[in-house]
């Protein structure tokens, strides 16, 4: 990642707004994939997340979706070092409880008792490393 300079200036497009978080689910699978880095890394510029992207896409894909996503204010950047970091605008636990919710509805029927109920089931491989490692660290997601 690119080192923080003391004189770093953040671009923010014209008028821009924070967008409401229930937003995010109607963004597509990429730009969903670009926001999960920068929530997991916190900041990270146009190449640190194409490669940590599953089967990445070009690196003119990937800035074209940061500008995409950062006119539709979900994402803003910053100069750091002669180059942009990209970095949320929506705080993380404002859009867990959107995507929780989302995941609720859409795979436990509505029921936040099932839902709770598979992910006790899944504490036993949380603890044991059974998951799927996620493509950009190799950690357990």
């Amino acid at each position: 990642m690119a080192e923080e300079s003391s004189a770093s200036t953040q671009a923010t497009p014209a008028g821009a707004q924070k967008p409401r978080p229930d937003l995010i689910i109607h963004l597509s699978r990429r730009e969903r994939q670009i926001l999960g880095v920068l929530y997991r890394h916190g900041t990270a510029n146009s190449a640190e997340i194409r490669c940590r992207l599953p089967e990445p896409p070009t690196y003119s894909t990937v800035r074209a979706l940061l500008r995409t996503l950062e006119r539709k204010g979900f994402v803003t950047h910053e100069e750091r070092c002669l180059r942009y970091v990209f970095l949320p605008t929506v705080p993380c636990e404002e859009v867990s409880l959107v995507m929780l919710k989302e995941v609720v509805v859409t795979f436990f029927g509505g029921s936040p008792d099932r839902a709770m109920q598979a992910l006790i089931g899944l504490q036993s491989d949380l603890r044991s490393n059974t998951l799927l490692a996620t493509p950009d660290s190799g950690e357990v997601s």
